[in-house]
C-alpha cells in the first residue's frame, strides 16, 4: 500500500514538473507579445461637431522596430486586436516617447470600430497598443432631450396598456425578442440595408412596438426595453448571433465574435436606435439581455470562462451603447444581474457566475477599451422566491460579501456601484414581484416596504414591479405574483401600487406597516413623509360632461372617467341617489321623474383603501364632488327615420320616429352640414313626417328635428336629432291642353338644357324624347321604343320625367315622375297630371325604383364629378356615362350628343344612318336600337323607313 502511494506521489510530481515546463515554453511568446504593448491608448473622442475624431496614445517605450512613424489603424469589432494586420493606415505620427495624437475625419462606419496603433513591418502593420472605441457617440445625437420626466420611481413590466396607465406607472419596461423583429419569413417586411447586406424586419411587429412606445410617451411614461435573444434554431434572421445552449437554455447572449453575428447585431441596433430615438417614439433605456450572470439559462455565452464571457458581452454592450447614444443623447444602457451577489450556484464552473464577479469583470473590460457609462438592472428577489418576506433573509447581510442582495440590503449594491463605477452608475430594480402565499396584506406590505426603500435611495432610478397579472406557468409552482390574478381580479397590492406615489400614499400603507419589522415607515433611512405631501393627488374632483333629458320622465348624466377610483356616487338635489361600482361606467339614467321639473346632479369618485384597524378590511376614500349641473325634464332626442325620408321632385319629406308624451316637433333646415339651421315648420305630436316644398332644385338640404313638451304654457325642448340630408330634384308638372300635353319644370341650379322622357303603358320603358334649352315643352306626339312618333291616344296612360344636362354631358338626378291619362279637352279647360309616388329610395343620389316602371336610375349628385356618359341601361337601370352604349328592352343607353341645341331648339343635320324596322338612326348619336332599345347615333345622317325629321320649334311640337 505504501509503495503504491509513493509511486503515485512520484507520478504526480513528475506531472507537475511537465506542466511547469510547458508553462515556461508557452510563456515565451506571451511575454514577447506583451512586450509589444509599448503603447497605451488614452483617448478616442469626437469633436463637438462630430466631424473629426481625435485618438491619443502614450508611448511608454520607443523601440527600434517602431521605426520613424507610428500608424493609426481601424479594426472591426470582431477582429483580433493583436498581431500583424493588412490594412490602410488612417493617419501617422512621429515616433516619440510620450503622448502622440492622430486626427482624422469621422465616417459613420467608425461608430462600432476600434482603433489601434501599429508600426510598419514589411507589407503589414504590427499592432503595438491596446484597442480603443469611440467613447462619446452622444455628440452625433439628433435628439438631445431626456424624454418624459418621471415624477416617481414607480414602474411596471407592462402587459396591458390601459391597466398600466390606470395604475399610474411612471416607468414601463417591455420585453422585445430579436427573433420577432429580425424575421425573413414575416408576411410584411421592412428591408434595411447595412454595409452592403439587406436585413428584413417584421413590419407588423414594429408597428405594434411603435404604438406601445408612442402611447406611453404620450402619457408621460418612460419606456425601457429588455432586449432578448431567444435560443431559436429556426430563426434564420438571428441564427448568426446565437451561441446555442443547453436544452434548458432560454436566451442566448449576443454573439459578436464572428463577422456575420457582429454585422447583424450592428444592423439591428442601428435600425432600432434610429426608429426609437425620437421625441415621440422614444425608448429611454435598453437592458441588454437577462440576468447576465446566469450564463447557462438566461444569457448563454458559449460555456466560456468569465474573462472571455465578459469580453464578448462587453463588445455587444458597446455596440448597443454607441448605437443608441449616437441617436438619443441621454439614452441609457443596462447590464442585467440577479440577486446572487456572492453566491455562485455551480462553484467554479462556467454555467453560473456571481453578480459581483460579473459586474466587476464587465467594468474592467469596458475600461480597457474606453470607459463609458453604464447602469445596472437588478433583480432583488427574496432569499426564498415564494416568500414575500425579505426583511428576515439571513443571506442579505449589510456587507459587500453578502451572498445575495435584495431590498433588505440594497444599500450594499448602490454604495458599491457608486464607489467602484461612479455616481452615474445608477440602479434600476427592473424585475421584482412578491408572492401572495402569506396573504394579500403581506404581499402589499412587502411592496410598500421595497418601494419606500427605493424612494429613499438617490442611486435608485426606479423600482419595476414584475407581474401585472399572475402567469399560468408560474402559478403551477406556487408563484402568485400579480397585481391581479390571471382572471384580472385586483388584489390589495393593486390599490397600494396605484396610490404609493401620491399624497395618499400613507393612507394606503400605514395599515400595512405592522406586517413588517418596522413600527413606522419613517424608520427607513432617508424616507420623509413630507416628500409625499408634494406629490399628485389621484382623488380628483369629478367633472360632469353632459346632462340631458332622455324622455319626458328620465334624464341621463355623463361624466369623465376617473381611472384612480373604484366607483362613483351620484347625488340628486344634494342627496345620495345611487352608487356605481367600477370606474368604467361613466353614465347614469335617472328615471321616474316629473315632466317640466328641474333637478340638480353631482358626482364623486370613491376609492377603497386598507382599513386602519385591519388591512384585510376596506375603508372608503372620496374625491371632491363635481360642480352641480341642473337639467329640466323635457323629452328625449328625436331619431330620424332615414328609411322613410324621401324626395319627390323638389318636395322633400323628412321622417322621424315618434316620441311618447311630447307636444310636437320642430323642423330645422340648413344648406350645409355645419351651417346655420333655421326653423321651417312644426308638426303635431301625432305626426312623424314633414314635407318641405320650398326648395331649389339641385340644392342639398340638411335637416334636424327636435321634440318639445309644454308645461304651463312654456315649451321645453329635447335634444336635436342627428342631421339628415336630401337633394331637391327637378319638380315636373303636366297639364292637358286640348289635344296636347304641356310640361313645366323647375330649373336645376343654373343649367339650361334638359332631356324629356316619356313612357306609355305599364310595361314600357322610358324613351328619350327630346333635349332642349327651356323650362317648358308642349307635346302632341311621343316616340315609342321603336322611335316612331304617335299622337297621344285617348284613354292611354303616359308617364313623364325630366333631367338637366351639364355642358360636359353629365346629367342631374331625374325629376319626379308624373302620370297622366290622356283625355283631349276644350282648350279652355285643362287636366292636371298626378305624381307617381316612389316606393323606395336608397339614397339621395339613387332612385332604386322608378315609379310605374321597373327602371332604376343611378344618378350622380351635382356636387360629384360625373363621368362622361358611357354606361348601359339595363332593365330598370339607366346608367348614362359617354352616351355610346346600346339600349335593350327597358334599357336606355344614350350616345354622345354632338348636335347643337339652343333656346329650346334642336338643330339636327342631315341623317345618313339607316333605320330598319323599329330602328331610328339619329344625328350625332351612334348606336343600334332593337325592339324596345334606343341607340341614338351621331346626328349627321339621313333617316329612311320610319324617319322623323324633328322641327326646330322651341319647346313646341306640332
Amino acid at each position: 500500500m505504501q509503495k503504491r502511494i509513493a509511486h503515485r506521489i512520484r507520478l504526480a510530481i513528475a506531472a507537475i514538473g511537465m506542466i511547469l515546463s510547458m508553462a515556461v515554453i508557452f510563456a515565451v511568446p506571451l511575454q514577447a507579445e506583451a512586450a509589444e504593448q509599448n503603447v497605451t491608448m488614452t483617448s478616442c473622442k469626437l469633436n463637438s461637431s462630430g466631424k473629426k475624431l481625435t485618438v491619443k496614445a502614450k508611448v511608454k517605450k520607443k523601440t527600434s522596430a517602431m521605426g520613424k512613424k507610428l500608424y493609426l489603424l481601424k479594426l472591426n469589432a470582431y477582429n483580433s486586436e493583436s498581431g500583424k494586420k493588412s490594412a490602410t493606415p488612417l493617419a501617422s505620427a512621429k515616433t516619440k516617447k510620450g503622448t502622440i495624437k492622430f486626427k482624422i475625419n469621422y465616417k459613420s462606419s467608425m461608430l462600432y470600430q476600434k482603433f489601434v496603433v501599429a508600426y510598419k513591418s514589411g507589407s503589414k502593420y504590427q499592432v503595438v497598443s491596446d484597442a480603443r472605441y469611440i467613447t462619446n457617440p452622444e455628440v452625433l445625437a439628433g435628439y438631445k432631450g431626456k424624454g418624459p420626466t418621471a415624477t416617481s420611481k414607480k414602474g411596471l413590466q407592462v402587459e396591458e396598456l390601459s391597466d398600466a396607465l390606470e395604475v399610474g406607472t411612471k416607468h414601463a419596461v417591455v420585453n422585445w425578442t430579436l427573433n420577432s423583429l429580425l424575421n425573413d419569413n414575416a408576411v410584411n417586411k421592412v428591408a434595411y440595408k447595412y454595409r452592403g447586406k439587406t436585413y428584413y424586419l417584421d413590419a407588423d411587429q414594429l408597428q405594434r412596438n411603435d404604438e406601445q412606445v408612442k402611447a406611453y410617451n404620450a402619457a408621460g411614461v418612460r419606456v425601457t426595453v429588455i432586449l432578448l435573444l431567444p435560443k431559436d434554431a429556426a430563426s434564420s434572421g438571428t441564427k448568426s448571433m446565437q451561441y446555442g445552449g443547453y436544452s434548458y437554455t432560454k436566451f442566448s447572449s449576443f454573439n459578436t465574435t464572428s463577422k456575420a453575428g457582429c454585422r447583424t447585431f450592428e444592423a439591428v441596433m442601428t435600425y432600432l436606435a434610429g426608429r426609437y430615438g425620437t421625441k415621440d417614439n422614444l425608448v429611454c433605456g435598453w437592458i441588454l439581455g437577462n440576468e447576465v450572470n446566469s450564463a447557462c439559462i438566461w444569457n448563454f455565452g458559449g460555456n466560456k470562462s468569465l474573462n472571455i464571457y465578459m469580453k464578448n458581452y462587453a463588445r455587444a454592450f458597446r455596440i448597443c451603447y454607441n448605437a443608441v447614444r449616437s441617436v438619443s443623447k441621454n439614452a441609457k444602457v443596462y447590464i442585467s444581474l440577479d440577486n446572487n451577489w456572492n453566491r455562485d450556484v455551480d462553484g467554479s464552473g462556467n454555467r453560473y457566475f456571481t453578480s459581483k464577479a460579473v459586474v466587476d469583470k464587465f467594468y474592467a473590460k469596458l475600461k480597457e477599451q474606453g470607459k463609458i457609462d453604464f447602469q445596472i438592472a437588478f433583480h432583488a428577489y427574496p432569499q426564498g422566491m415564494a416568500d414575500p418576506v425579505f426583511w428576515d433573509d439571513s443571506w442579505a447581510t449589510n456587507s459587500t460579501s453578502a451572498k445575495i442582495i435584495n431590498f433588505k440590503n440594497l444599500n450594499v449594491l448602490t454604495k458599491y456601484a457608486k464607489k467602484n463605477f461612479g455616481k452615474k452608475c445608477t440602479v434600476m430594480f427592473s424585475e421584482q414581484s412578491f408572492n401572495t402565499t402569506k396573504g394579500e396584506a403581506v404581499q402589499a406590505a412587502a411592496y410598500a416596504y421595497a418601494y419606500y426603500l427605493c424612494e429613499a435611495n438617490s442611486m435608485v432610478e426606479a423600482f419595476i414591479y414584475g407581474r401585472e397579472f399572475d402567469h399560468p406557468e408560474e402559478t403551477k409552482v406556487g408563484y402568485y405574483w400579480g397585481l391581479c390574478d390571471n382572471w384580472h381580479v385586483k388584489r390589495l397590492i393593486w390599490n397600494v401600487f396605484q396610490y404609493i406615489d401620491t399624497k395618499d400614499s400613507f393612507k394606503f400603507t400605514d395599515p400595512l406597516v405592522k406586517y413588517t419589522n418596522l413600527k413606522k415607515w419613517t424608520k427607513i433611512s432617508g424616507l420623509k413623509r413630507s416628500k409625499f405631501t408634494r406629490m399628485e393627488s389621484k382623488r380628483t374632483k369629478a367633472v360632469i360632461t353632459d346632462v340631458e333629458s332622455m324622455s319626458t320622465t328620465s334624464v341621463k348624466i355623463s361624466w369623465e372617467k376617473q381611472s384612480a377610483g373604484d366607483g362613483y356616487e351620484i347625488y340628486r338635489d344634494g342627496s345620495l341617489l345611487d352608487t356605481i361600482a367600477g370606474n368604467s361606467t361613466v353614465t347614469y339614467t335617472d328615471k321616474n321623474l316629473t315632466t317640466g321639473s328641474t333637478y340638480q346632479y353631482q358626482i364623486r369618485m370613491y376609492k377603497d383603501a386598507p382599513d386602519s384597524s385591519d388591512a384585510n378590511k376596506r375603508t372608503r376614500l372620496y374625491g371632491s364632488l363635481s360642480d352641480a349641473v341642473s337639467v329640466t325634464v323635457t323629452c328625449g332626442q328625436v331619431t330620424v327615420n332615414t328609411d322613410k325620408c324621401s324626395v319627390n321632385g323638389n318636395e322633400i319629406t323628412v321622417a322621424w320616429k315618434k316620441l311618447t308624451g311630447v307636444a310636437g316637433y320642430e323642423i330645422y333646415r340648413a344648406t350645409a352640414l355645419d351651417g346655420e339651421y333655421s326653423l321651417i315648420g312644426t308638426a303635431g305630436s301625432s305626426k312623424t313626417t314633414y314635407k318641405d316644398a320650398q326648395t331649389l332644385s339641385g340644392t342639398t338640404y340638411y335637416y334636424k328635428v327636435r321634440a318639445f313638451v309644454t308645461t304651463n304654457g312654456v315649451n321645453g325642448y329635447g335634444k336635436f336629432s342627428e342631421p339628415t340630408n336630401k337633394l331637391a330634384r327637378i319638380n315636373l308638372t303636366a297639364t292637358i291642353v286640348g289635344d296636347k300635353i304641356l310640361l313645366n319644370w323647375t330649373q336645376w341650379q343654373n343649367l339650361t338644357d334638359y332631356r324629356i322622357y316619356t313612357k306609355s303603358g305599364s310595361d314600357g320603358s322610358f324613351v328619350w324624347q327630346k333635349t332642349l334649352a327651356a323650362l317648358t315643352y308642349t307635346m302632341k306626339k311621343c316616340k315609342d321604343t321603336d322611335q316612331k312618333k304617335y299622337p297621344f291616344a285617348t284613354g292611354e296612360t303616359y308617364q313623364f320625367r325630366v333631367r338637366a344636362v351639364y355642358p360636359d354631358g353629365r346629367c342631374s338626378d331625374y325629376s319626379n315622375v308624373l302620370s297622366i291619362t290622356f283625355q283631349p279637352n276644350d282648350t279652355a279647360n285643362t287636366t292636371t297630371a298626378s305624381d307617381v309616388t316612389p316606393t323606395t329610395e336608397t339614397s339621395e343620389t339613387t332612385e332604386s325604383t322608378e315609379p310605374a316602371s321597373t327602371e332604376t336610375t343611378t344618378e350622380v349628385q351635382q356636387t360629384e364629378s360625373q363621368p362622361t356618359e358611357t354606361g348601359t341601361e339595363s332593365t330598370g337601370t339607366e346608367t348614362q356615362p359617354t352616351e355610346t352604349g346600346t339600349e335593350s328592352t327597358g334599357t336606355e343607353t344614350q350616345p354622345t350628343e354632338t348636335g347643337t341645341e339652343s333656346t329650346g331648339t334642336e338643330t339636327q343635320p342631315t341623317e345618313t344612318g339607316t333605320e330598319s324596322t323599329g330602328t331610328e338612326t339619329q344625328p350625332t348619336e351612334t348606336g343600334t336600337e332593337s325592339t324596345g332599345t334606343e341607340t341614338q347615333p351621331t346626328e349627321t345622317g339621313t333617316e329612311s323607313i320610319g324617319t322623323e325629321i324633328q322641327p326646330t320649334e322651341a319647346g313646341t311640337e306640332n
